[in-house]
């Protein structure tokens, strides 16, 4: 079956040439392309956006301090276990 499709034109000089070097033609390029990402199962957790935190300004002059005592604990495997354990 035909398609038309358009490509960015950097893009498609890139899949020419490509193409060229590896003795295909740009369609059969484009196929093994599409089979590939047909064949890769799809997760929508791959597909969301890496949104990051905004960093939020503070008046406080001073770095924070965390107590050593707290800072093991939190980094306690059984901590963590515990702590995962009571999201589920």
């Amino acid at each position: 079956m035909k398609a038309t499709i358009e490509f960015e034109d950097e893009l498609y000089r890139r899949l020419k040439s490509t193409a060229a070097l590896r003795g295909k033609k740009v369609r059969e390029l484009v196929n093994d392309a599409v089979r590939k990402s047909l064949q890769t199962p799809w997760s929508p957790v791959a597909d969301a956006p890496k949104n990051e935190l905004p960093l939020i300004g503070t008046p406080r002059k001073k770095p924070l301090s965390i107590r050593d005592d707290i800072v093991t604990r939190l980094d306690s495997d059984s901590d963590r276990e515990s702590h995962a354990t009571s999201l589920r």
